[in-house]
């Protein structure tokens, strides 16, 4: 995260990673996506990284981005 705030975090993610690979015609999973953010984080969101990979049912990106936010 280079110190950055985290929705500019996610933001580059979204437009260097994401949306360059599909434009290329390689586009990442939504679990290579999930991947990323979480590897991305610093400790301090160890627990909440835990918790998005612990959980049972499917959880979607943007339902991590809003918890990351919130």
């Amino acid at each position: 995260m280079e110190n950055r705030p985290i929705a500019e975090f996610l933001l580059q993610i979204k437009s260097t990673l994401v949306d360059y690979l599909s434009s290329i015609g390689d586009p990442i999973t939504p679990c290579e996506h999930m991947d990323v953010i979480l590897e991305g984080l610093p400790q301090d969101f160890d627990f909440f990284i835990a918790l998005i990979e612990s959980c049972i049912e499917d959880i979607t990106i943007e339902e991590v981005k809003g918890l990351i936010l919130a």
